[in-house]
């Protein structure tokens, strides 16, 4: 039960946080014809989950109680925050969107900027969780 409450509140926490970080590009103006906002939090949400992996398999030695709250931090971080932050269903609508309204270009941008920031940010986050950084 404990996991699940966990979860939970790690992606109540992600979700808001997706959305303070929707609203800060609204307020500075860059939410328009490019879906800055969801870009940043896959990016984002990619090197967070890469750093919490690498240092996570840095971690593994160790007691049984390090491991089980090595457990729910995954379950708070990984699952609920990195879960509630990052979103894949939004990424797929504003790429719908772009085709829908003819920017073919924009929108093969976006998709490629989104799954080449994602996959550095994850190694990259990786390579540094795993030197403990």
């Amino acid at each position: 039960m404990r996991l699940w409450l966990m979860v939970g509140l790690g992606g109540a926490l992600g979700s808001m946080l997706r959305l303070a970080v929707g609203r800060g590009f609204q307020w500075l103006g860059w939410q328009g014809a490019f879906p800055w906002s969801t870009y940043a939090v896959n990016s984002l949400g990619s090197l967070g989950l890469g750093l919490l992996a690498g240092w996570l398999s840095s971690e593994q030695q160790g007691s049984a109680l390090q491991v089980s709250r090595l457990e729910y931090l995954q379950a708070f971080v990984g699952m609920g925050l990195m879960g509630g932050f990052t979103t894949y269903s939004t990424f797929n609508l504003d790429l719908l969107k772009l085709l829908e309204e003819g920017h073919r270009l924009r929108a093969l941008a976006y998709a490629s900027l989104t799954l080449a920031s994602a996959l550095v940010g994850g190694i990259l986050g990786l390579w540094l969780g795993r030197r403990g950084c």
